[in-house]
């Protein structure tokens, strides 16, 4: 991973609620997701292994790695969550959010697969935040210019987005120093 190539691109981002019962996936994602569970309740199966996960739990989905999500009772869940690439190319714009399952995915899709900035490393899919009032705001910021598409705002989510990741990589990560 070499931090100086991250400049994120923002696909998407909102505030949604998934109402019980409910159940996605599998699929893969083309791009990195970044979820807070707001409250709620489900289980999610990530690389063949199942995590309970609730309110006050972050998520990070990456790239092309399959993944389920199932509601355990009655729990809606509301998920604040936004989809990106760690850097922009001539691809950002074309992909889109995937609901599909890897196998399905036609030669083409396969080309849309974001490069995983994460490759080798042991981090997700619940990941540890260590201010996580600081971490909240600005993953609702980015929300919130997302929605409001000011002129400009693609500036202002990169620097959000860019602290949104030196939280995520400072707590779950043991990389002493810059490369």
């Amino acid at each position: 991973m070499n931090v100086h190539e991250i400049s994120p691109y923002v696909r998407y981002a909102a505030n949604s609620v998934l109402c019980a019962p409910f159940q996605i996936g599998p699929r893969a994602i083309f791009d990195y997701e970044l979820v807070l569970i707001e409250s709620g309740k489900f289980l999610l199966e990530y690389r063949s292994i199942e995590y309970i996960c609730q309110k006050g739990d972050v998520l990070l989905f990456r790239p092309g790695y399959i993944h389920t999500m199932k509601s355990i009772g009655n729990f809606s869940i509301s998920q604040p969550h936004i989809h990106f690439d760690m850097s922009y190319d001539a691809n950002s714009e074309k992909v889109h959010i995937s609901f599909k399952n890897l196998p399905d995915f036609t030669d083409e899709e396969r080309l849309l697969i974001r490069p995983d900035f994460f490759a080798g490393i042991d981090i997700g899919p619940i990941l540890s935040i260590s201010h996580f009032d600081v971490f909240k705001r600005l993953l609702y910021d980015v929300i919130h210019l997302y929605s409001e598409q000011s002129p400009f705002c693609t500036l202002l989510m990169k620097e959000k987005m860019l602290s949104l990741l030196h939280h995520v990589l400072n707590d779950n990560t043991h990389i002493e120093k810059d490369p």
